[in-house]
């Protein structure tokens, strides 16, 4: 019976329900929209996160008795593996070029099956081919030894007294190997410079059966931490088969581990490399979790309250059934078991609405590739994680119907029934927050909360894994209650200023509008509490679109630059170390598109004291013009300040200028300038002597060179992990007698085509001809960096976008339908005293033209001040802060002239209610 009651309440008022379940729908869909696009992102962020691991499983043998073959058989077998290849290593005493009087240090041998190369993206041939019975040599090892194709080496081993002697087959690039050495960090990888790759087969028949007895019993010739014998199996796992989820994704290749390690017990050791990448992603999706859905939060929240506001357009006529209902008996009981149910349906209808409505508008909305992750046909679709945020979204809807509809109706049982029966006519009081001034209590605690965070270093980048994921909470704080405290005091200042400007608004409308103009402009003044709800309801839809366009934009700009500083500018073109070329070769690379160019000298293995480190040299004036050098890259290292803070080991660093330190660099012919974090590691500072002894790799001899420190920098685009000295180039290849370029940097018009087309001209020009490396800030993938800062916002702006458009053109229609319910009987009043609908649509148009007037005013002057605190959680995000707002000047006129035709067609389509007006009846009620 109660289902029966409750499913005519929802179906005798279709305009009601309809009304309702739109703005549940508009709620709900963007809502789960964002939980949609959050759930592709995932996949997106922990794809990024394990791009830079090349081997993701390593298995190694426990003795060398254990049959490597009957491991790789079994490996290959096995669910969820896509690739395993056998690899042995062991180091070598020396290697010397047959004939030749200088033997190289240590260095270790790889033995490798001919398909490892296609299998793992780890070794690239600068020339030549692995030959059964040959050798490929590290590029290194070639320069130091001199050694071409065709050439012999003898190698010596620890306890085998006979010599291997073997022909060079290939020369291999060794820039993407560090994955092979699974303890070396980057600088030991450095001190493995002579490598060599030998056929598996070869191996086993001429060498393993020599170097299994040694393992029990190691030769006292075996320097200290080499590998005498290490049998090794590399392993690749098909990721499309893992989880979106980074964490059920390393629960689950934890269990591959496991299961692998199974097969032979006590026999093989497993190593997971992914479980680092995972950590990092894991941080990520639940920065980039919060992140999405708090910039979603407000536009939510917004469509909620027109979901409240439309329940409240009909909440007369539900009264009039609900009296109705107990004047025929009805115990409260069975009124509040009919209201319930009738919300149930509600809810269940307007949240599946929402929910394909949040389909509709990802898929209209966020291109391509955000859709590829939501096609329920592809085989990488997760089923659970879409389950789950569908669910999500459902609970919202059945919460906010059960607020906005259920609680207020069910108050109306505590009323006499006379009293339902009766139109109820609103009281306006002083609310709450108005009385106790919430409004300033909030924006005061969001500044604070922003100053404590800005002091406590919060916007900058951290290495504090777990403290970036507890701070970002904070970060968030300031703008939440920046939000809420700008929407109560938009509501205090709109409701006070149209209250006392009563006359100028009667007197503007009167000149724009007539006689009915002015009585608009009274009405206004009397309406306050309505009008200003209806304009802080907008404003706020306005400044959230707005402040997401710029921090949309701003995200772009700041994802290039952080490309642009890893890269070193548009383009980086590394020769191979076998190919050394000389600076005058930047004349070669003068391709349609180029803008400038300028050769770097490297040297990974300088000396400071005992340490080693790279030393980087430019030639000034040509990398001033490629490289992005903003001032807030360098500090004053002449200034007290910037001293007291080295000191202390502070970042109060006194800001530096980018021309005054490189104009010092190039007028100091021995100048150096160096990161602030080795001047305080090493004590040095500004006008201070520098020691550093530069290395030659083709003699294998160090220089000592005296430097004299001119200047000090934060960042400094040559690298992103080893950019702490920086020398002139001339001096640097006169100190050291190398005169070979490390890589050449490429500027060009920065747009995405003329980099694609600049980097595909260099790599079809040397081809075949000589081995080269190009990369640009379209592909290059940092190691070490957050899978935060390549994330597409795009598709998220442009979903948020239409629903600001949507939200401000149906609030302004909803707004002025309830004005037109509510006044019914004084417009009937105005009509029959002889007002027309012409009149009467101008009453409508004033009271419009407040609302979208206004609102286009406060919505522009909050988006831009919610823009810049957005902004600053940037700096968390990539490793150069954003220093301002970028205009996004398309979209804001695109989104303003979009609004304005929405708020019109709005109010176009509500004054046509007046024509439906039925003017004894209005006359009746009064």
């Amino acid at each position: 019976m109660n289902f029966t009651y409750a499913w005519k309440l929802v179906t005798r008022n279709p305009r009601r329900t309809a009304t309702y379940l739109f703005g549940l729908a508009l709620a709900v869909g963007l809502f789960a929209g964002i939980l949609f696009f959050v759930d592709v992102t995932t996949r997106q962020m922990t794809a990024t996160a394990l791009a830079p691991v090349q081997i993701d499983l390593v298995a190694h043998a426990t003795s060398p008795d254990v049959n490597m073959a009957d491991v790789v058989t079994n490996f290959s077998n096995q669910r969820g593996i896509s690739a395993v290849e056998p690899v042995t290593t062991a180091d070598f005493l020396s290697a010397v070029k047959l004939g030749g009087t200088q033997a190289s240090p240590s260095g270790r041998m790889f033995a490798i099956s001919p398909t490892y190369l296609q299998a793992f993206d780890v070794l690239r041939l600068s020339e030549g081919s692995l030959d059964p019975n040959g050798v490929l040599i590290s590029e290194a090892m070639a320069i130091a030894q001199n050694l071409k194709g065709g050439d012999q080496v003898q190698f010596t081993f620890a306890g085998i007294d006979q010599v291997v002697t073997l022909p060079v087959s290939g020369i291999v690039n060794m820039d993407n190997a560090d994955a092979l050495f699974a303890t070396a960090t980057e600088n030991e990888n450095a001190i493995v410079a002579d490598v060599a790759f030998v056929d598996i087969n070869w191996f086993r028949a001429n060498l393993e059966s020599k170097l299994v007895p040694l393992v029990a019993n190691p030769p006292t010739t075996l320097p200290v931490g080499a590998i005498l014998l290490d049998q090794q199996v590399h392993i690749k796992i098909d990721r499309s088969m893992l989880p979106s989820d980074p964490t059920k994704a390393a629960l689950q290749t934890d269990s591959l581990r496991r299961q692998l390690e199974r097969q032979f017990p006590g026999q093989i050791k497993a190593v997971d490399n992914l479980s680092g990448a995972f950590k990092t992603a894991k941080a990520d999706v639940l920065s980039a979790k919060i992140l999405f859905i708090f910039l979603g939060l407000p536009g939510v929240a917004l469509a909620a309250y027109l979901a409240k506001f439309a329940a409240e357009l009909f909440a007369d006529a539900q009264r009039r059934e609900i009296g109705l209902l107990r004047t025929r008996g009805a115990t409260p009981k069975q009124i509040t078991s009919i209201l319930a149910v009738t919300s149930l349906f509600l809810a269940v209808g307007g949240s599946v609405l929402g929910l394909l409505f949040g389909l509709l508008i990802l898929l209209i909305s966020a291109g391509s590739r955000v859709t590829a992750g939501i096609n329920p046909f592809s085989a990488s679709f997760d089923w659970g994680m879409f389950a789950s945020s569908a669910g999500i979204a459902l609970l919202a809807g059945l919460m906010l119907t059960f607020l906005a509809a259920f609680l207020p109706t069910f108050g109306t049982l505590q009323s006499e029934i006379t009293q339902e029966r009766r139109t109820v006519r609103r009281v306006e009081q002083p609310p709450f927050w108005k009385r106790t001034y919430l409004d300033v209590i909030l924006l005061v605690a969001a500044a604070v909360v922003l100053a404590v965070t800005q002091l406590n270093g919060g916007f900058k980048p951290t290495g504090n894994e777990g403290a970036a994921i507890s701070l970002s909470f904070y970060i968030f704080l300031s703008p939440f209650f920046a939000w809420i405290g700008l929407t109560l005091l938009t509501l205090r200042l709109v409701e006070g200023g149209l209250a006392t400007a009563s006359r100028p608004l009667a007197s503007l409308f009167r000149r724009m509008f007539g006689d009915i103009g002015e009585i608009a402009g009274k009405s206004v003044a009397r309406r306050t509490a309505r009008i200003s709800a209806a304009t802080t309801v907008i404003a706020l839809t306005l400044s959230f679109g707005i402040s997401l366009a710029f921090f949309q934009q701003t995200y772009t700009q700041e994802k290039q630059l952080d490309s642009q500083y890893i890269v070193g500018s548009d383009i980086r073109f590394t020769p191979a170390l076998n190919t050394p070329q000389l600076p005058d070769f930047a004349t070669q690379l003068q391709v349609s598109g180029v803008t400038g160019i300028s050769g770097v000298a490297r040297d990974p293995q300088a000396l400071v004291g005992s340490e080693k480190n790279t030393v980087y040299g430019i030639d000034v004036a040509s990398f001033s013009k490629v490289a992005y050098l903003p001032d807030s890259f360098f500090v004053d290292g002449s200034s007290s300040k910037t001293i007291d803070a080295m000191r202390n080991r502070t970042t109060n660093y006194a800001p530096g200028s980018a021309q005054q330190v490189l104009d010092a660099l190039a007028n100091t012919p021995n100048g150096v300038i160096i990161s602030v974090e080795q001047a305080e590691k090493y004590n040095i500072l500004v006008g201070d002597p520098v020691l550093l002894r530069l290395y030659n790799r083709t003699t294998k001899q160090y220089t000592d060179v005296k430097a004299l420190t001119v200047g000090l920098f934060t960042y400094f685009p040559t690298s992103a992990q080893d950019s702490d000295f920086i020398l002139n180039r001339a001096f640097m290849t006169q100190s050291s007698g190398n005169p070979a370029m490390d890589y050449f940097l490429i500027k060009t018009d920065g747009t995405p085509a003329t980099i694609a087309s600049v980097t595909n001209s260099l790599e079809a020009q040397y081809k075949n001809v000589m081995p080269v490396r190009v990369q640009s800030t379209e592909s290059v993938v940092k190691v070490d960096q957050s899978s935060l800062t390549s994330m597409n916002l795009g598709g998220l702006g442009a979903m948020e976008r239409f629903y600001t458009l949507l939200v401000v053109s149906v609030g302004l229609a909803i707004f002025l339908l309830a004005m037109i319910n509510e006044r019914q009987r004084e417009f009937g009043a105005m009509r029959a005293l002889g007002a027309n609908l012409k009149q009467l649509r101008r009453f409508i148009f004033a009271e419009a033209l407040t609302i979208g007037g206004l609102s286009l005013v406060i919505g522009s002057i909050i988006g831009v001040g919610l823009a810049r605190l957005l902004v600053m959680l940037l700096g968390v995000v990539f490793t150069i802060p954003a220093k301002g707002l970028a205009w996004p000047v398309i979209e804001l006129l695109s989104m303003t002239a979009f609004i304005v035709i929405g708020m019109t067609l709005s109010t176009l389509l509500s004054s046509r209610r007046l024509a439906r007006i039925k003017v004894v009846e209005a006359l009746r009620e009064l």
